[in-house]
């Protein structure tokens, strides 16, 4: 910026308006040292300005920091930070780690915030998730019926999306033969209601009674 004939390089000061001072001091460190973060706390945010600088070595040691502090509560941001930035070994890791913590992970208030927050790439995420082969024991074709019911139960869309990608049968019934859409129906969830409706939820469905 500063070679090129900009306002930039007349003032001899550049605003960098999208990257914190903290971040900006680590990635300065960084440049003169290529000494890894050292403080991983920090490898999130030092990802991003990496990848908006085109600082790959940089890039690498704090996909590696992130991927080391995946938890089932940051697994669902991390998943979202690795596509949105392309991140290609953060990703895996992530997409593995959700896939083996699924249910707690689907449980938390991250994996919520993230379709919330950027919903395009959340079903790309999903998407990957439901590509990765799974351990049939965790997640049988029963069991993942189950979890859509009681995603209905719940009202939450995220949890009725992905179990959707995942191939869930929007037609499974619970024990007294109650579908998806009859209880996003019985407990008001209407959004939950219109989902199941767009991939083909019978509306006609009979329970026991």
């Amino acid at each position: 910026m500063l070679r090129r004939l900009t306002l930039e390089a007349s003032s001899s000061q550049l605003a960098l308006s999208d990257i914190e001072g903290p971040v900006l001091r680590q990635v300065l460190a960084h440049l003169y040292t290529l000494q890894p973060p050292q403080l991983p706390s920090m490898a999130p945010q030092l990802l991003v300005a990496a990848d908006q600088y085109g600082l790959s070595v940089l890039k690498v040691q704090c996909e590696q920091q992130v991927a080391a502090q995946l938890s089932v509560e940051t697994a669902s941001a991390t998943g979202v930070l690795a596509i949105r930035h392309s991140a290609n070994m953060l990703k895996q890791a992530a997409v593995a780690f959700i896939k083996a913590h699924l249910l707690s992970v689907m449980a938390t208030q991250g994996w919520d915030e993230a379709v919330v927050n950027d919903p395009q790439t959340f079903m790309e995420l999903v998407h990957l998730i439901a590509e990765t082969p799974t351990d049939t024991r965790n997640l049988s074709g029963d069991m993942k019926g189950e979890m859509l019911i009681a995603a209905a139960k719940e009202g939450s869309v995220s949890k009725v999306r992905t179990l959707l990608a995942m191939g869930a049968d929007v037609e499974a019934k619970d024990e007294n033969k109650l579908t998806a859409l009859h209880w996003a129906a019985v407990m008001g969830h209407g959004e939950v209601a219109a989902r199941l409706l767009e991939v083909g939820a019978a509306v006609n469905a009979r329970d026991r009674w």
